[in-house]
């Protein structure tokens, strides 16, 4: 809208710098925001920054320094390589069927070689074969000769076997009689042995009642012996005290003599018991072992029979 009493064209030369102060404010802004945004950046790395490394120092010395370079490819053969050629048989070459540069197969001839060593070979195989065959005919013209001794050594041979078959009849009547005579011997054996062991047992069981008996015996006769001495002491205070006679107490002197004597005697059985047990036992033992022995030997017997079936 126009001002009353101002020209058009006045109005538009006071209202034209305005919308350059406003530019100038909003770039103002602009840039005073851009300066606060890099402040807070550099403000925001400086807190956050890591640590700086820890450097590493040497003293400088002399060195070498080794560089390595890698690289991939492949490796083909020379162009013209050589192929080498030998041959397992040494010897001089006497003709050469190829030559160098020559394309070969397998099996083909390559070369012929002068052998002197294998001629040696041929020679004294040669030899050998001429030598075996003069031992040939040598042998040939003793086949008369090797005949008469053959039938000389058959008459041997005969004889021989007519000797043999004598053996063979004393063998066999030895063995028979053997093989009826060891089994016998080894069942009266094991009988034996069997009735010795028995009476072991029987005489280690008497020895063991016999023992514990004597040994009771001992026991009653020192009970016996210790009733003694107390009624003993108590009649030696009674006649102290006056209470019993003289011959109270010679009686009760002479029954405690006697008890200690049956002690003694009881115990000496005892002794005499365990030296007859020791007897009885050791004897029988000795059956035993000779039951033993007995019956060892009769099945070394089985040995006789082997022997005798070995000259059979």
């Amino acid at each position: 809208m126009a001002t009353p009493g101002v020209p058009a064209s006045t109005l538009r030369a006071r209202n034209g710098p305005r919308p350059k102060s406003r530019a100038r404010q909003v770039l103002t802004w602009v840039v005073t925001l851009a300066v606060v945004g890099l402040v807070v950046i550099w403000a925001w790395g400086k807190l956050h920054a890591a640590p700086a490394a820890k450097l590493i120092t040497a003293k400088v010395s002399v060195g070498d320094l080794v560089e390595t370079v890698s690289a991939s490819g492949s490796v083909t053969a020379q162009t013209g390589a050589e192929v080498h050629i030998g041959s397992q048989i040494s010897g001089t070459i006497k003709r050469l069927a190829t030559d160098v540069g020559s394309h070969v197969k397998a099996g083909q001839l390559i070369a012929e070689l002068d052998l002197p060593d294998l001629r040696d070979q041929l020679r004294a195989s040669q030899a050998a074969l001429a030598q075996a065959q003069t031992k040939y005919a040598q042998e040939i013209s003793g086949v008369n000769q090797v005949n008469t001794q053959t039938s000389a050594s058959l008459n041997v041979a005969r004889q021989a076997v007519l000797s043999a078959r004598q053996k063979l009849s004393v063998a066999q009547a030895n063995a028979k009689q053997q093989n009826a005579q060891t089994p016998s011997d080894i069942r009266k054996a094991e009988t034996a042995l069997s009735t010795a062991r028995s009476t072991l047992a029987q005489t280690q069981a008497g020895a063991n009642l016999q023992v514990t008996t004597a040994q009771e015996a001992v026991t009653q006769a020192q009970a016996n012996a210790t009733n003694s001495a107390a009624n003993l002491a108590r009649y030696q205070k009674l006649y102290a005290e006056g209470f019993v006679a003289k011959a109270d107490l010679d009686s009760a002197v002479a029954q405690n003599g006697v008890y200690q004597s049956q002690v003694r005697a009881a115990q000496q059985n005892v002794d005499l018991v365990k030296q007859k047990v020791a007897a009885d036992l050791q004897a029988a033992r000795d059956s035993v072992g000779s039951a033993e022995a007995a019956l060892a030997a009769a099945k070394a017997e089985t040995q006789t029979v082997l022997a005798r079936a070995a000259d059979v």
